[in-house]
């Protein structure tokens, strides 16, 4: 059962694959979003693993800070849908947090979500960690830059947030920190003016709301740009894929797959 199912994904791939230039592919830089989700929890030590042994390029994983000052990664600003408890993360400790195991596909498992001193001690900068800044504020941002100042690992992070003023603040807090900007609303007026500053390496966008006219913008200001989340070869036209430099994806084992045709 389990070989014809991997058997069937191949062939997906391959079909898919017949419409888009392969070294196009191949140039990409893939980020595994969540460190994927389709064979571990999301935001799990086993699903960080995971990506690095696939060889990823990149990792991105969410942040939210415990009532004890504890940074721990995990998307939502509660545990329920990703653990067999229940609470909002401000207002528990991370002792109280590890009573409750991750699940996945409606099973528990044996890992529970991870601080982020965790994850950074991982990954070991064997690859780049994309972090996002899920809700700012200047507690959280203290403690993400004492974690970064402790590791040393600032070629190896980029700070990611839908939220400028996030950006903005750890930018003049530690300058030696990477910034890219997450935007969901091409038509923003006040994107690329913000974008045009030098704090900020690049621009992460939703593939479905990207454009030639905003590429053109975006790259006359010399800034890359990635796309979230594509999961599917034929989820962009070809001429999408000259358009950026990496994709966020929740099957970043898909895309290796492909990189190494």
């Amino acid at each position: 059962m389990c070989r014809c199912f991997w058997l069937f994904s191949f062939l997906i791939v391959l079909c898919g694959c017949d419409k888009i230039d392969l070294e196009k592919i191949r140039d990409l830089r893939i980020i595994a979003h969540r460190g994927g989700t389709t064979q571990y929890p999301e935001n799990s030590l086993a699903a960080i693993a995971n990506a690095i042994n696939l060889g990823v390029d990149a990792i991105e994983i969410d942040i939210r800070l415990c009532k004890d000052s504890t940074i721990v990664v995990c998307h939502d600003d509660n545990i329920d849908r990703v653990t067999n408890g229940s609470g909002k993360i401000k207002d528990m400790t991370y002792e109280e947090i590890l009573a409750f195991s991750l699940e996945f596909e409606g099973t528990l498992t044996d890992q529970v979500i991870p601080t982020l001193d965790d994850v950074l001690q991982l990954v070991d900068m064997k690859v780049e960690l994309y972090i996002e800044i899920k809700e700012g504020s200047k507690s959280i941002e203290l403690q993400l830059l004492k974690l970064l100042e402790k590791y040393d690992c600032y070629n190896a992070v980029s700070i990611i947030s839908f939220d400028y003023h996030t950006l903005v603040r750890i930018s003049e807090k530690n300058e030696k920190v990477r910034l890219k900007y997450l935007l969901y609303n091409v038509d923003d007026p006040s994107a690329l003016p913000r974008l045009s500053y030098n704090l900020m390496d690049g621009m992460i966008l939703d593939y479905q709301m990207m454009n030639k006219d905003i590429v053109d913008k975006i790259k006359a200001i010399n800034k890359t740009i990635e796309v979230y989340t594509v999961d599917d070869i034929s989820s962009m036209s070809e001429n999408q894929y000259d358009w950026i430099e990496g994709l966020i994806s929740n099957r970043p084992e898909y895309w290796m797959s492909i990189k190494r045709k």
